[in-house]
């Protein structure tokens, strides 16, 4: 539909059907934030007269509040999960390391004297499918992060146990990886 066809109407049946068709109101607002602002921009260039785009709150989210494990329940976690990944539930959690972050993380990038992790990559999904080690999205990705005394024996077991050998070599692996 042409940008100067599009009505309030229009706008209204489409985030209602959008809802109906079982998108999240958090995806919908965020959908109806964008198409607002792609309209904002038509008005500002004279191509539309006015934003169709007038429904009060559509563009606010409610998201619900994110449940947070209790200690017990995070080593409850990382035991359930057995020993390969243990370590790998700990350091998330402990450490705020990202999966893809972890999935990259070398031998060479802890230093478990100084008891710190290097971030200096990550594991990435590629378009077409497959992975690919890159670096992270932003600047801020790159950096030190410290590990709790806590988990540093989880840590050293675990390199002695499953990281593939050598300074490259991978600290999580699945178990065919490590064959």
């Amino acid at each position: 539909m042409p940008i100067a066809d599009i009505q309030p109407g229009h706008v209204r049946r489409w985030r209602t059907t959008l809802l109906a068709d079982g998108v999240s109101t958090v995806t919908a607002a965020k959908a109806y934030r964008l198409l607002k602002a792609i309209l904002n921009t038509a008005t500002d260039d004279g191509t539309i007269k006015r934003n169709p785009c007038r429904i009060k709150g559509a563009g606010q989210e409610d998201s619900p509040e994110r449940p947070v494990l209790g200690i017990g329940q995070v080593y409850a976690l990382a035991d359930a999960v057995g020993q390969r990944y243990r370590t790998l539930v700990l350091l998330a959690v402990f450490s705020s390391l990202r999966w893809g972050e972890l999935g990259a993380l070398r031998r060479c990038e802890i230093d478990l004297e100084a008891r710190t992790v290097r971030v200096a990559r990550q594991l990435a999904q590629v378009r077409g499918g497959g992975f690919a080690f890159g670096p992270p999205k932003s600047r801020a990705g790159l950096r030190i992060v410290p590990i709790p005394d806590v988990i540093i024996p989880a840590v050293q077991w675990h390199l002695s146990c499953f990281a593939l050998p050598g300074d490259q070599g991978l600290v999580f692996t699945s178990h065919r990886a490590s064959h």
